[in-house]
């Protein structure tokens, strides 16, 4: 007799979880901030790389090269980066 899917102990199912866990909690303790995920990667990585162009950055965060100019525009247009 085959043996039924566990569905909540499915891998996919277990990292969207963790990922849905994550960023709440990124979320909780950044509240004060008003700064999503991605962003926040984008400017530790300018601390640590100043003057990082945009395509090294991008792949340093893992996001392609149009996400990460979008990401930058806005958070130029707030004056977090020049």
């Amino acid at each position: 007799m085959a043996k039924s899917f566990d569905f909540h102990q499915a891998p996919g199912h277990l990292v969207r979880r963790a990922h849905q866990r994550a960023v709440a909690l990124f979320m909780e303790e950044t509240a004060g901030f008003d700064v999503t995920p991605v962003q926040f990667a984008i400017l530790n990585e300018l601390m640590d790389q100043p003057g990082e162009d945009q395509v090294t950055l991008a792949a340093r965060v893992a996001f392609d090269a149009a996400t990460s100019g979008s990401v930058i525009g806005r958070l130029e247009a707030r004056g977090w980066v020049r």
